[in-house]
């Protein structure tokens, strides 16, 4: 793991006061997406990078990088909610100050990513291949979910990202997904046999009812 060169942290090589929350702040958002899956450590890394390359720019240019530019990089579709809560309070005023070393550590990290296996995935299959029922998968992140729909893309899923998701390849709406998922739990018809799903992977919003 990086030292992290987060928005105004001191890993960023910012001065003293300037954003000194957001380092540790960004280095637990790296480390919730890792304990996710690669893939979605992965895509926040290729988000970082950029938004390391758009710091660097904006700093050499005497120009602070703004709550709004950051948000453009990690929309709230994409990633945690928290961050968008708590990220913007801790931009102060000023260019951000960027160590290039910074950028050179997380572009290393995004080529290891290339050849690493997934061992939680591993085990997911592993489980999978054992049972016979109907099964839901829960991930907080839409990178996960889709990684392992592509990982998975042999047996009969579908996927919730958020109110729409894939059934049987096609996009549908979560009620939908959820009806040919469980049909009798959520009171429809039983689906037609190319729509019958084994595997549901969903974001926790489906856990709500």
């Amino acid at each position: 793991m990086p030292s992290c060169a987060c928005p105004g942290g001191a890993g960023a090589g910012a001065a003293p006061g300037v954003g000194a929350g957001a380092a540790a702040l960004f280095r637990l958002l790296l480390l919730t997406r890792l304990s996710s899956s690669v893939a979605a450590f992965g895509d926040s890394l290729r988000r970082y990078e950029v938004y390391l390359e758009t710091a660097l720019k904006e700093g050499e240019e005497g120009r602070a990088l703004s709550p709004r530019q950051f948000q453009r990089l990690f929309p709230d579709r994409e990633c945690d909610a928290l961050q968008l809560t708590l990220f913007p309070p801790l931009f102060s005023p000023g260019p951000i100050v960027v160590r290039a070393t910074e950028l050179a550590t997380v572009r290393r990290l995004r080529a290891r990513l290339v050849e690493t296996t997934d061992p939680k995935a591993a085990l997911l299959e592993s489980l999978l291949a054992t049972s016979q029922e109907k099964t839901l998968v829960f991930t907080g992140t839409r990178a996960t979910a889709r990684y392992l729909a592509r990982r998975l893309s042999n047996r009969r899923i579908a996927v919730v990202l958020g109110d729409r998701g894939l059934l049987g390849g096609t996009r549908a709406t979560r009620r939908e997904i959820l009806r040919a998922f469980a049909p009798r739990a959520q009171q429809a018809p039983q689906p037609r046999a190319a729509l019958e799903t084994d595997i549901l992977i969903a974001t926790d919003m489906v856990s709500e009812g």
